[in-house]
């Protein structure tokens, strides 16, 4: 099928998912964070490269538009620092 290629495995499936512990949804968020009237509140992003190889943390704050970027490659133990960043 599709030209002799290999059939691409999905990933994120829902239930293999881990939930970010004492999590807030965005639509609980208070209206000085919504109006961006406070500093300090940060956003965090992932993107994970080709073949899972490499990963990029973003984190944003919101008012001074600052974006932090950590380029990490995925080796074993790299997981819980980058648990670390996402959560402080």
């Amino acid at each position: 099928r599709h030209q002799g290629k290999p059939y691409r495995k999905r990933y994120g499936h829902p239930n293999n998912r881990t939930g970010i512990p004492n999590r807030i949804d965005i639509d609980q968020r208070s209206d000085a964070v919504n109006n961006r009237e406070v500093f300090g509140h940060w956003e965090a992003d992932t993107i994970i490269g080709k073949a899972h190889k490499g990963v990029i943390v973003t984190l944003d704050e919101r008012i001074s538009k600052l974006r932090l970027a950590y380029p990490r490659r995925i080796i074993p133990g790299s997981v819980d620092k980058m648990r670390m960043l996402m959560v402080f």
